[in-house]
Parts: structure tokens; C-alpha cells; sequence
């Protein structure tokens, strides 16, 4: 909804700087600044918001880079035990495991550390948290599946 809205502003800038009595220069000024807007217009951040307390008075913002970091590494993957309870203990074991991996990684793990600050390491982060970011996960994870089922 959010990205509807600003495509909808973007189409009424194109609209207002082709109007009589704007000036050429700003025009041309104006919309080679829509065009670039508008180019980028896919490089938007999808952010998703997780509730991180039962009373939903914290939460958190979750991007789709997050979510796909998330994948990238199989951060979820073997961290929760056969009683399927997220409890502190599982939080701490998954700041854990990106502690090392981020040690262990030679190269860039800028997506590593924009999951920590932005949201393992978030002060509204606990276990209600995580469990609400592993539904978001899964869902996210389906998401594709249904899109490309419903298209055909």
C-alpha cells in the first residue's frame, strides 16, 4: 500500500510539470528527477513490521534484505529444539551462531550486520520477537509460491 501511494504521487508529479506556464528549464530539471524516482522505484525497501511484546506496545521493522539474509545463511535453520518452544535461550543461540559466522566470514557480511542493528540486536528484541520474525519468515518464504500459482 505504501508503494502504491508513492507510485501514485509520482504519476501526479509527471502529470503537474507538464502543465502550460511551468518553466522549461525547471521542467526538464523536474523530470529528469521523476525519472530517476522513477527507475528506482523497485529498489524500495519492502519493510514489514513484527510485534515484539504480547500487549503489542513494541515491535520492530523488518526489511525484505533482512528476511533474505535470514535465507541467504539458514540462520533458522537446526535453531529451534524438538519442544518447539522460542524462549530466551534460542534468542541467545542465534546471536550466537551470526557472531561467529560474522567472525568467520573473510569477505563483505554488511548483511549480516544490518540484520543485527536493525533487528537480532534491537533493544525490543526477545523471544515473543523472534517468534513472530520466524512466522514472518515462513510467510515470507511462501510468499513467491503463491504469486507464481496465482499468475498461472
Amino acid at each position: 500500500p505504501a508503494m502504491d501511494g508513492l507510485h501514485f504521487a509520482l504519476l501526479d508529479l509527471e502529470k503537474q510539470i507538464n502543465r502550460p506556464g511551468y518553466g522549461v528549464d525547471m521542467q526538464r530539471k523536474t523530470y529528469l528527477c521523476l525519472r530517476i524516482l522513477m527507475s528506482n522505484f523497485k529498489t524500495i525497501r519492502t519493510m514489514f513490521t513484527i510485534q515484539t511484546n504480547q500487549s503489542g506496545t513494541r515491535s520492530i521493522n523488518v526489511s525484505e534484505e533482512n528476511l533474505a539474509t535470514i535465507e541467504k545463511y539458514g540462520l533458522f535453520r537446526h535453531l529451534i529444539d524438538s519442544n518447539g518452544i522460542v524462549d530466551e535461550s534460542v534468542l541467545e543461540k542465534l546471536r550466537l551462531n551470526i557472531r561467529d559466522l560474522i567472525a568467520s566470514q573473510e569477505g563483505n557480511c554488511k548483511d549480516l550486520l544490518d540484520l543485527c542493528i536493525d533487528v537480532i540486536y534491537h533493544s525490543n528484541m526477545k523471544a515473543f520477537g523472534l517468534n513472530q520474525l520466524i512466522i514472518l519468515y515462513l510467510q515470507w518464504l511462501n510468499q513467491p509460491v503463491e504469486e507464481a500459482a496465482e499468475t498461472e
